[in-house]
């Protein structure tokens, strides 16, 4: 990353980290939170409105749009959908179909670098995250290394730099 020194092994890993430093995104100016799409900020703008017109019937739960409290409304509902091997039950087709899948080792979703498979994509991008990036930060641009740490930096940093001027002057 030109702005941060970030390393990764892949450009869309850069590509999606740059966009943390885009001009193009919109910040919310009451938590500073940052959004890429003015539409995701304006939708999260709602949940500093003190007033949340929309109810619950069944608790105090109030939300800023009539879909939250759909989405709420679900709790207070008995799960319907029923795994067929353990009998658990679930609120939701979705969290029910993805329990299935655990139970049968169903990893649909296949990193595009190496051979890891996940159940869902969300396993993928944490698995990038974890296995692919280079979250390596501290940078010294006289001897050009990357430190995970000020700690790894301060007790390997002097190591690695004398080790480069006694080869350089050997």
């Amino acid at each position: 990353c030109s702005v941060c020194n970030f390393v990764a092994d892949h450009v869309y890993i850069i590509k999606r980290h740059m966009a943390r430093h885009s001009e193009k995104g919109s910040e919310c100016e009451i938590c500073g939170k940052k959004f890429t799409r003015r539409a995701h900020l304006n939708r999260h703008l709602r949940i500093h409105d003190p007033e949340k017109p929309f109810k619950c019937p069944h608790c105090e739960y109030r939300g800023c749009e009539k879909s939250d409290i759909t989405k709420h409304i679900t709790i207070h509902e008995a799960p319907k959908y029923v795994c067929e091997i353990c009998n658990k039950a679930f609120r939701h087709q979705k969290n029910k179909d993805l329990h299935v899948k655990r139970h049968k080792g169903q990893k649909d979703y296949k990193c595009g670098v190496c051979d890891f498979y996940g159940y869902t994509f969300t396993d993928i991008r944490k698995h990038i995250e974890r296995k692919h990036s280079d979250t390596r930060h501290l940078y010294c641009a006289n001897c050009l290394a990357y430190f995970k740490n000020e700690t790894t930096y301060k007790v390997n940093h002097n190591a690695l730099f004398f080790k480069s001027q006694r080869t350089r002057f050997s």
